[in-house]
């Protein structure tokens, strides 16, 4: 049985795959040492078993545990081909079917092929289940593989064939679009083609009729003399037709002609269009551009025909009076046509129409206004001006002139505005509000007359009410704005008439307000503002010049004068047609300096261009105790133009590379904007979404781009919705493309969060712009707050990056150098001297803070000394000053108060330099200018206007500044 078993054993394992190993563990049976299994070669190749578990001496165990490593992988085959002799260790050998023990071997033998033939079993068991679980992986891998190749293939050729569909689709689109192009041209040359066929048969025509003329010409001559008439009598009469000249039937006979060349629609003008194909010359040049029909035939009119024609002139005096008296000349008045038949000679005076003129008519000299003219012509007796006595003889010619006359009058009625009634007062309409609206309530209730009611009576209603007609007639008729309600004097000028009996009184007219009363005004004004100008000698000013351009592109330069008492207009200068070199700015500065004084001007403010600083230091070597101060509003915003819009030459060349990605966000934000803004449907969708409005900033407006910005980022929201919705994708009227593009842009979460960057590293720089461009004083703190600003732009920039404060940022370096670069260019020694002078920055809060007293800092005590030295160059009192600054920066003397201490950190510079000790005596000194350093008092207004546009915040300042401003020229 167990020869048969091991038979079997040995063709199952004939029948496994090649390569395949089977891990032979050895079999322990206690009380029984197997012996080495003989090959069969004889040699002993087999495997021992311990005869007793556990109880063999360890060297014996060592050379199994070696066998069984050695030969832990040796083929199941070749093991079952050994032959296997068990050693009893008696000298008993189980060959040839003897057994070495009792009857219990032959049963060991079998458990053992047993326990091998299960263990082979479950190896193939479980090799069985790895290939096919390898088999499956690899089915499904290889499926994956196939399907993924698939995708791949087809997402391509998709790609592909959309690509040239759409490529198809644009040549299709471009064919159609040129052979729109191609059917407007041919219509267009079929219209030509028209005309100019018209035209041809119109020439025709003419040639026809010309060869006609001829022709009877020609006959004629044929059977005339050579002369014009048969005697000298004949030939003296033929320029005249063959008539005696006879001067009033040729006045007549020009009358006739003039009403027969006079276009038959206006009655006024001479004609001068040919009408086709009715051929008819019967309309002036005016009334053609407004009929389509023949006055005189009713035809249609298809073209028209502009004729030129040479009235031929009389021989007579009378004849030649009369065409010069009655022709138009180049300066022709349809409203005055008596200027016609004048010569004006010389004008008199500067105002009025006080004119030398001479009559063509009876050659007389006058001199006076057109009043003259007609009492002259028309015959006006008491009008202290002789009657023309050319006019008396020819009643026909007095008729001529009455009806030119009588035209120009009707002219100016027809000009005048209509007399349009008044609405009805509200007492007689019924409804709500005052009117009824039409079916609303078709049975009224029955009221009384109007005015009848004692309340209307006392209240005179009636009479209000036709005044707030009047009123908002004046407002609608001339395009006032509504606001102008609210101005103060508009309200002030009502009531002063209304409380005060002024009969026949009648408002200021055209020439009143423009000459007497607005001069007058002038002088009021300069008057109040005589006070400040007297503080001026002892606070001392800034002259700020600002250039602009009016609404006729003049190009201006206004000059204003800001002091403690506030920032005055001084002039406005208009430079159409000057060159604006360093010189002639710096003459401008010049006369400015000198119309205020030049003891009492501290600087000159004028922006950052390469001209005006030019023309600054020409001014500070003129007047050495006047300092050039750029405006630091503008350095702000040519700082953030570097950042914003770089560019690879000029002064930030080198920030192009690491700034290029802030032009690239705002282009695609302008592209946007400009996209909603161009379409009007798109717009009426934007409208629906989002309440507020997208800016139209001017290229002047300071930090124009981040303020786009800041918009963008309130309507974020609203711009979302509007492009995910439904009607934003089913509108395809316009560039389809172009509103994809947008769609992918605002619903970009990286393009969001570059706008959130670039409107965080920018939050400081923006501020200090926002706080400088005011008309508060601000000179005293623009060193400070330049440092702390550059502070927070780094913390900004380094907290977006992840960086520590310790590293270097590519990006950061970038812009601190922009910065420095601009206040390095910007600064000038008043900055550290008015930093040097707040006594803040000698408190012990201020200390406290890791921060450097004014007086121990080089740079500011430097800069401090050079102002000293131009403004006392007398060295004794620079003494002076240099001791008193010596106790006010160590709290020494009077300085030294306690209170004085204390409240250098908690009060106002002004307010605490502003004490009994600094105003009285030799220390009044330091008063030389007082606060004027505010240098950007006169540039904050000049550009608080603007703010008021897009910064809410603002508003309340201005609206305030508004009506303090009205009482200005």
């Amino acid at each position: 049985m167990a020869l048969h078993q091991h038979h079997q054993f040995q063709q199952q394992q004939s029948s496994k795959p090649f390569g395949v190993w089977l891990f032979v563990y050895s079999v322990h049976v206690v009380g029984f040492a197997p012996g080495p299994v003989p090959a069969a070669d004889g040699s002993d190749g087999g495997v021992e078993l311990p005869w007793n578990y556990g109880l063999e001496p360890s060297k014996k165990r060592l050379k199994e545990q070696d066998f069984l490593e050695n030969n832990s992988q040796m083929s199941s085959v070749d093991f079952f081909n050994q032959a296997r002799s068990v050693s009893t260790g008696l000298g008993l050998s189980l060959d040839n079917g003897r057994l070495a023990s009792s009857g219990d071997s032959p049963f060991l033998g079998l458990i053992i092929n047993d326990e091998i033939d299960r263990e082979l079993q479950s190896q193939d068991a479980e090799i069985d289940r790895f290939l096919k679980v390898q088999g499956d992986r690899l089915r499904q891998e290889v499926v994956k593989v196939v399907q993924d190749n698939q995708l791949q293939t087809l997402s391509f050729v998709e790609e592909k064939v959309l690509g040239k569909l759409r490529q198809k689709e644009a040549e299709v689109e471009n064919i159609n679009k040129k052979n729109a192009e191609l059917e407007l041209q041919m219509e267009q040359l079929a219209v030509e083609a028209g005309a100019w066929q018209q035209r041809a048969e119109y020439n025709e025509n003419v040639i026809n009729t010309l060869k006609f003329n001829l022709q009877q010409v020609y006959a004629q001559s044929r059977d005339s003399k050579e002369g014009c008439g048969d005697s000298e009598v004949d030939d003296t009469a033929s320029c005249c037709n063959g008539r005696a000249t006879d001067f009033h039937l040729l006045c007549k006979e020009n009358i006739e002609r003039k009403g027969l060349m006079t276009c038959k629609v206006c009655r006024v003008n001479e004609v001068c269009m040919l009408l086709l194909p009715c051929k008819h010359l019967c309309l002036c040049k005016e009334c053609d551009n407004k009929l389509s029909l023949c006055p005189l035939c009713q035809s249609a009119k298809f073209m028209s025909f502009e004729v030129y024609m040479e009235m031929s002139s009389m021989s007579s005096m009378g004849s030649s009076s009369t065409v010069s008296a009655t022709s138009k000349p180049v300066d022709h008045d349809e409203n005055a046509p008596l200027w016609d038949y004048v010569t004006k000679l010389i004008k008199r005076g500067e105002g009025g129409n006080n004119t030398k003129f001479k009559c063509n008519l009876c050659n007389l000299e006058f001199q006076g206004s057109y009043m003259r003219v007609k009492a002259h012509l028309l015959l006006t007796k008491d009008k202290g001006i002789r009657l023309c006595s050319v006019v008396k003889e020819r009643s026909e010619l007095l008729v001529e002139i009455r009806k030119a006359h009588e035209e120009a009058e009707k002219r100016k009625i027809m000009a005048q505005p209509k007399n349009v009634p008044l609405p009805p007062p509200s007492t007689t309409i019924g409804g709500v509000g005052g009117f009824r609206l039409e079916g609303y309530d078709p049975e009224p209730k029955k009221r009384k007359a109007a005015g009848n009611s004692p309340l209307e009576k006392a209240m005179n209603m009636g009479a209000r009410e036709t005044l707030h007609s009047h009123i908002a007639r004046m407002f609608y008729s001339a395009g006032l704005p509504f606001h102008l309600a609210r101005n103060p004097y508009f309200i002030a000028a009502f009531q002063f008439a209304a409380e005060n009996n002024i009969p026949g009184y009648v408002p200021p007219g055209y020439n009143l307000l423009r000459t007497t009363l607005l001069q007058k005004e002038r002088a009021h004004i300069a008057l109040l503002l005589e006070p400040i100008k007297k503080t001026w000698n002892e606070k001392g000013l800034s002259v700020v010049a600002d250039g602009w351009s009016d609404a006729q592109r003049r190009p201006l330069i206004n000059f204003m004068g800001a002091s403690d008492g506030g920032a005055i207009f001084m002039r406005a200068v208009n430079c159409e047609g000057e060159t604006k070199d360093k010189t002639f700015i710096a003459k401008l500065l010049g006369e400015a300096i000198n119309e205020v004084g030049p003891q009492n001007v501290v600087q000159v403010i004028t922006d950052n261009a390469p001209v005006c600083s030019a023309a600054g230091s020409i001014i500070e070597g003129i007047y050495p105790k006047i300092f050039w101060t750029p405006c630091v509003v503008h350095t702000l915003n040519l700082a953030l133009k570097n950042m914003c819009a770089p560019k690879e030459t000029g002064v930030a060349g080198f920030a192009f590379d690491e700034s290029l990605w802030i032009e690239h966000v705002i282009d695609d934000v302008m592209f946007v904007k400009n996209f909603i803004m161009n379409h009007s449907m798109r717009l009426a969708i934007f409208n629906e979404f989002v309440s507020l409005k997208l800016l139209s900033i001017a290229d002047t407006r300071f930090a124009s781009s981040i303020i786009m910005l800041k918009r963008f980022k309130l309507i974020s929201r609203g711009l979302q919705a509007m492009v995910i919705s439904e009607r934003w994708s089913s509108y395809r009227e316009d560039d389809v493309g172009k509103a994809a593009s947008v769609k992918e842009k605002v619903l970009s979460d990286i393009w969001w969060d570059k706008i959130d960057y670039i409107l965080s590293f920018t939050l400081p720089i923006y501020e200090m712009l926002i706080f400088c461009d005011t008309d508060r004083p601000c000179l005293h703190l623009v060193y400070e707050m330049w440092d702390s600003m550059i502070e927070k732009v780094k913390a900004s920039i380094y907290r977006h990056e992840g960086k520590l404060e310790n590293e270097e940022s590519t990006f950061y370096s970038v812009v601190y150098q922009i910065l420095v670069e601009r206040w390095t260019k910007s600064s000038t020694p008043l900055h550290c001297l008015a930093h040097s002078l707040n006594p803040r920055y000698y408190s012990t809060t201020w200390l406290v803070g890791n921060h450097v007293a004014s007086h121990l800092d080089e740079e500011i005590s430097a800069m401090r000394m050079k102002c000293f030295k131009r403004f006392f160059p007398n060295q004794d009192e620079r003494r002076v000053v240099n001791i008193e600054y010596a106790k006010f920066s160590g709290c020494l003397d009077g300085f030294g108060d306690s209170d004085s201490m204390v409240d250098r950190g908690v009060l106002e510079p002004r307010v605490w330099w502003r004490q009994p000790l600094y105003t009285e005596g030799e220390t009044k000194l330091w008063d030389i200018c007082g606060d004027a350093f505010d240098s950007m008092g006169g540039v904050g207004m000049l550009e608080v206007a603007d703010l008021s546009l897009d910064e809410p915040e603002m508003e309340a300042v201005i609206f305030r500044d508004e009506v303090d401003e009205v009482q200005d020229p």
